[in-house]
């Protein structure tokens, strides 16, 4: 996915997202790995071994004993999550891409406010760039995880989930067979491809904030700054359909961030390794912390500083009161939420980290 601009960016998506467009044989296999093709056969094998998995998780005697059945049904909780998104959020998703496709393209190519200044068409480039490559790096980062899990499987014969028996019945052995297919082939694709894509959405978001809020710094006459506040309003609009979309599947998705690694650092502590444990302790610093970052960069005051700055002086009285306009409206700046854990932010992530490693402690010395 080579993307040169913000509006090259959501133009991808949309097309990803868009049953009707032409797509290659590799963007195809894709979507049908993340879910967004085959709607029920993963939730079926999903249901099987989240059943077998508690079944086992039941009957053992320690943590460290009972630690990869629970590292198991972390990650295929948050998986799930993912797989449902991607099967079923299809309509909400093109309609947001849509709508923050349409403010890009305005910003982009002057039609509404004027031409960006070179920095900001930098500035803007920088971020679809930098977030082509973060999504790049999950689908890397999948295929890895799809290795650790399916690898071993095929060389030893013996399943992913270290709780489970071996099958003795030609019937049990392709049972077994599917469900890994399941678990090692849709899980990782849809999970590791659509956290970046939540953290990459807010950031262009972002972005195309600064860069209207550089257009509205520098408007003088009525048609330019009602044209920059049209801008802000709408990408308020596509925020709110962006930050709706993600509201109540963020904490889901985010638990796999501190659950997994948590036993896998216990785990791992304790003396037992494997490919799958190296593959997943650096959830917190390689999805988590960015997505917070994002929720950061989304607080930013830069459309009041904007509107303040402007030409107060120049402009009628029109323009000054739809510079007021949007000042109020940036006094509640744009937050990513989650319905269960609040803002998302650093202070977030902070807190989430010093609970981590006191759990993690805790485990150690008493467990």
């Amino acid at each position: 996915m080579g993307v040169e601009s913000v509006s090259d960016f959501f133009a991808y998506w949309l097309r990803q997202h868009d049953k009707s467009a032409p797509k290659t044989l590799r963007e195809r296999f894709w979507l049908s790995c993340r879910g967004t093709g085959v709607k029920w056969a993963p939730f079926t094998g999903l249901l099987v071994m989240t059943l077998s998995g508690l079944d086992t998780i039941m009957t053992r005697t320690s943590l460290l004993d009972a630690g990869p059945g629970i590292r198991f049904l972390f990650g295929m909780y948050a998986c799930t999550t993912a797989v449902y998104f991607n099967a079923f959020k299809q309509e909400e998703t093109l309609a947001m891409l849509r709508q923050l496709s349409w403010v890009a393209v305005q910003v982009e190519g002057g039609e509404l406010g004027g031409q960006p200044d070179p920095d900001t068409q930098a500035m803007l480039r920088r971020t679809a760039t930098s977030s082509s490559r973060f999504i790049r790096g999950g689908e890397i980062w999948s295929c890895f995880v799809m290795i650790s899990i399916g690898l071993p499987v095929a060389l030893t014969g013996k399943p992913a989930n270290p709780t489970w028996p071996p099958p003795d019945t030609p019937a049990q052995w392709w049972s077994l067979l599917v469900l890994h297919c399941l678990s090692t082939v849709f899980l990782p694709a849809a999970y590791f491809s659509l956290f970046p894509l939540i953290t990459s959405l807010f950031r262009q978001c972002s972005a195309l904030e600064h860069a209207i809020a550089k257009l509205l710094e520098r408007a003088h006459t009525f048609q330019q700054v009602r044209d920059a506040t049209l801008l802000s309003s709408e990408l308020n609009h596509g925020f709110a359909m962006l930050n709706g979309l993600f509201h109540g599947i963020l904490s889901h998705i985010l638990q796999s961030t501190l659950f997994i690694p948590l036993f896998a650092a216990y785990e791992m502590l304790n003396g037992q390794f494997d490919g799958f444990l190296i593959a997943v302790i650096p959830l917190n610093f390689a999805f988590f912390l960015p997505l917070c970052l994002a929720g950061e960069g989304t607080k930013s005051a830069a459309l009041a500083e904007a509107a303040y700055n402007g030409s107060w002086l120049e402009g009628d009285h029109n323009c000054r009161v739809l510079r007021l306009q949007v000042m109020q409206r940036a006094a509640r700046p744009n937050q990513i939420t989650s319905r269960e854990m609040g803002p998302i932010n650093l202070r977030l992530f902070q807190e989430a980290l010093k609970s981590w490693f006191s759990f993690l402690n805790f485990m150690l010395n008493t467990l």
